[in-house]
């Protein structure tokens, strides 16, 4: 029997949203250094309401963990869409991951 699980993404408006994202196997430049960046939208009906400030992630070897805290009181109860895309600046590439929540 295989079973399946799914996080409740349902917030209250006085909550706020945690984004916690890994991003796997970065370019290095000579130093070993990454040079990541990662930056969150909230959408609604396809239309983006919000940009967050891109946000530079930390260093270190292996995966490159990065947390983002978003406030939803200015949002009104209904579904929306987050966004998180990370650039690669020393690949001149990026990813991204998109997932749907609900405020009420």
């Amino acid at each position: 029997m295989l079973l399946t699980a799914q996080a409740l993404r349902r917030f209250r408006r006085t909550e706020s949203l945690y984004v916690q994202l890994y991003a796997y196997n970065p370019k290095r430049d000579g130093t070993g250094a990454a040079n990541l960046v990662a930056q969150a939208e909230i959408l609604r009906g396809g239309v983006v309401l919000g940009t967050a400030a891109p946000e530079p992630m930390e260093q270190g070897q292996g995966p490159v963990p990065h947390v983002s805290r978003i406030k939803l009181q200015r949002f009104e109860p209904g579904d929306y869409e987050l966004r998180v895309t990370v650039t690669d600046r020393n690949a001149n590439a990026l990813a991204g991951r998109s997932v749907a929540f609900t405020v009420e």
